[in-house]
């Protein structure tokens, strides 16, 4: 048991809070400075994170491999980071997608809202509030999941007229 609880500190020390240990995180920019900053924020804190320099890319590598969560810039070469959104959407339905953009304005957050984002920020931005976004959106996600999964339950007993004494 105190094993147990030393390696638990240590990891706490390491990474941050433990429930973000293992989350996949998608980073898509145009920007390497930008993706590997974002990276280097997102590892520090626990998340295992993972990088696409533009719209194909991150298609090819949401099709490949499952994401928690998925950061998306606004501004990528080959398509418009409102489109990848909604790919995202259909391809990792349970994950979480955050907009990032460095001109952040009215019109692009309407638009981010709109198509589903799960969460905006503008950059530059400190690693806290990275940080906190990414959790935020996953909280967020997990909330509605459950309560989807409640849903069908309480569905499911209903019409199956299933009764528990």
């Amino acid at each position: 048991m105190y094993m147990f609880l030393t390696s638990l500190t240590n990891l706490q020390k390491m990474y941050g809070v433990v429930g973000d240990l293992e989350k996949a995180v998608l980073i898509v920019d145009f920007d390497p400075s930008t993706r590997r900053t974002f990276r280097r924020i997102l590892e520090k804190n626990g998340y295992n994170a993972n990088e696409a320099a533009n719209g194909e890319e991150a298609r090819k590598k949401m099709k490949n491999h499952c994401y928690d969560a998925v950061l998306i810039s606004l501004q990528i070469p080959d398509m418009d980071g409102i489109d990848l959104l909604l790919f995202a959407k259909q391809s990792l339905p349970n994950a979480a997608k955050i907009i990032h953009t460095g001109i952040l304005s009215l019109e692009s957050t309407i638009r981010a809202i709109e198509a589903g984002a799960d969460g905006l920020f503008a950059k530059p931005v400190s690693p806290e509030t990275l940080i906190l976004a990414i959790r935020e959106a996953l909280r967020d996600k997990e909330i509605i999941l459950s309560n989807l999964s409640c849903e069908k339950k309480t569905c499911y007993y209903l019409t199956n007229d299933v009764h528990h004494y």
